[in-house]
């Protein structure tokens, strides 16, 4: 085992066929027989059915059957925490304990240069306080070049994604003083990266409607108030495999797939200088508002209503339980 690479994390609940593309994926990763691995296994619900659990302890039974890492520790929950509750407590018990973590879900399937890049960024910008996130996953778009370079953007990812102790320290579960933003229009339009997603909406959603149970949601409002930093690839090292009717947060077509995902790609440089893109940030936001204009459009969705449209989008990111 080696010391100085990052744990990594998954959570896991009751899709077998998911969970093993991810394994077997993350197994090929450059690193992989050298890091050690947690997996967090999430119980069942009180009206399971017997189909449910059935996946359940399959997916338990397949996460057991090989050392996909160096090293692997299973944790299985007796009940059902929920996804939020599962990432929180898992997150912070590795962080807390290792200074660092590589976090991913049943349904991510990554580079083979994944857990290269993420181990080079969490060591060359462990002392970096306004870097908050590495994130594995960027948008496609075809406007940013490709060649193996990373750059920082002030937005969270939750797609693979890796951080310090220092900054989940910061983790806000509260969200506290968020009623800010129904009165600060200038900030909420920061909050809601310019416009181009309804993040402030989720917000509220969180925490007065409780409809949604959203770890993300926090984490963005979190490093949002500390004006953060996250580093992304130039191209996804991560692909969503979770879209579809197995998909417990994720149900219809993924908006944003990857569809040129190279199994082979990695990063092999890092910015020296810590600021954000502004060039790449803006083209990230356009590929969200285009998105959302063109749905509107396919479905004949008048303009009083792309609000409800933006909603149900943000729905497919911000995984929730």
């Amino acid at each position: 085992m080696n010391s100085t690479l990052a744990p990594i994390v998954l959570f896991c609940y009751n899709r077998p066929k998911h969970t093993e593309l991810t394994l077997t994926a993350l197994s090929e990763n450059t690193l992989a027989d050298q890091s050690e691995l947690f997996v967090f296994c999430d119980g069942p619900k009180l009206d399971v059915t017997a189909e449910q659990l059935n996946k359940i302890q399959q997916v338990r039974g397949f996460v057991k059957s090989k050392n996909w890492c160096g090293k692997v520790t299973v944790f299985e929950s007796l009940s059902n925490k929920g996804l939020a509750n599962s990432v929180i407590e898992g997150v912070t018990k590795i962080v807390n304990e290792f200074g660092r973590v590589i976090v991913l879900e049943d349904d991510l399937v990554t580079s083979k240069g994944f857990l290269k890049y993420m181990n080079t960024a969490l060591d060359k910008y462990k002392s970096e306080n306004d870097v908050y996130q590495i994130s594995g996953y960027c948008y496609p778009t075809d406007a940013i070049t490709k060649n193996g370079t990373s750059f920082f953007l002030p937005i969270t990812t939750s797609w693979g994604w890796g951080t310090w102790d220092r900054a989940w320290a910061c983790f806000d579960k509260k969200v506290s003083g968020y009623e800010v933003l129904k009165n600060d229009k200038e900030l909420a339009t920061k909050f809601n990266l310019d416009n181009s997603y309804p993040l402030a909406k989720m917000l509220f959603e969180q925490m007065e409607t409780k409809s949604i149970d959203s770890w993300v949601i926090r984490w963005w409002w979190s490093v949002f108030n500390k004006n953060g930093l996250t580093l992304f690839p130039d191209k996804s090292l991560v692909k969503n495999i979770g879209f579809g009717i197995e998909g417990t947060h994720t149900l219809g077509n993924n908006p944003f797939p990857i569809v040129d995902f190279d199994s082979k790609y990695f990063i092999v440089n890092f910015p020296s200088t810590v600021i954000a893109n502004d060039e790449y940030f803006k083209l990230i936001k356009l590929t969200l508002k285009n998105y959302t204009i063109s749905v509107a459009l396919t479905r004949n969705v008048t303009p009083s209503i792309i609000g409800r449209i933006l909603n149900k989008l943000s729905r497919l990111f911000i995984k929730t339980n």
